[in-house]
């Protein structure tokens, strides 16, 4: 994994190659969310149900994960 150095460099480039995997990460979440709303909806009797059930998690989901990243990232420096 490339370790990304504050020290050096400018402070734009640095945040942009911190932050550009992790939006890349986010966007191949929401496409796989769009595919797996796609086949759920199209199940049998209980699709549109089940598409509510998916769009109820969704934002709960990246709320987790935004959280997490947001721990991962802050708090690798402090535990060397």
């Amino acid at each position: 994994m490339k370790r990304i150095d504050f020290e050096n460099g400018t402070v734009t480039r640095n945040i942009f190659s911190a932050a550009i995997p992790m939006l890349v990460a986010q966007i191949l979440s929401l496409l796989y969310n769009i595919v797996d709303r796609i086949y759920i909806a199209r199940i049998p009797e209980v699709g549109t149900t089940a598409l509510g059930a998916v769009g109820l998690c969704f934002p709960l989901i990246v709320i987790i994960t935004a959280f997490a990243n947001l721990f991962g990232s802050g708090g690798a420096p402090v535990f060397p």
